[in-house]
């Protein structure tokens, strides 16, 4: 029971931030800033035209704001590789035409969900350590009262030396 609770515990702590804490807001191409993380629609014309660069077509494009002129610049991930715990991506820097821009959303932080990941995580860890500490979750130490034996299993393997 213990290791099957400790379990389930670890696995809603490790999946718990996958929502993310992050919402899309729709705004205006004037109200962006340099280094702002966006998601863009294009057109159809546009995601054919920036396919060979983003290695497939895509008509959602998320990226980091890199210059604002009459088009729109942004820093967006064309590969990932992974290299060991780290993920290194690699970036391209495309240009959008502001005529084909269909919307385009800011990426921030949403303090409701935040803060909800954040209780949920520390409530989590609080039942773990009660349970732990209660004794709720451990084996029973003690020997049998009426002097019985254990049960051992045997080992799963013998090795003898000569």
């Amino acid at each position: 029971m213990a290791a099957r609770s400790c379990a389930l515990i670890f696995l809603l702590i490790l999946f718990l931030p996958l929502p993310g804490c992050f919402a899309h807001q729709v705004v205006e191409p004037t109200a962006l800033a340099v280094g702002d993380e966006v998601r863009v629609r294009v057109t159809e014309a546009e995601a054919q035209r920036l396919a060979p660069i983003m290695q497939r077509e895509n008509r959602v494009i998320q990226g980091r704001v890199a210059e604002i002129h009459p088009s729109l610049f942004l820093d967006v991930v064309v590969h990932s590789e992974v290299q060991g715990a780290a993920v290194r991506n690699l970036r391209q820097r495309v240009e959008i035409p502001s005529a084909s821009l269909l919307e385009l959303e800011r990426r921030s932080l949403d303090r409701g969900r935040t803060g909800l990941m954040v209780g949920a995580g520390a409530a989590l860890v609080a039942i773990l350590v009660i349970r732990q500490l209660t004794g709720e979750s451990g084996g029973d130490t003690r020997p049998p009262i009426d002097g019985g034996s254990e049960f051992l299993a045997p080992p799963p393997f013998l090795v003898t030396l000569p």
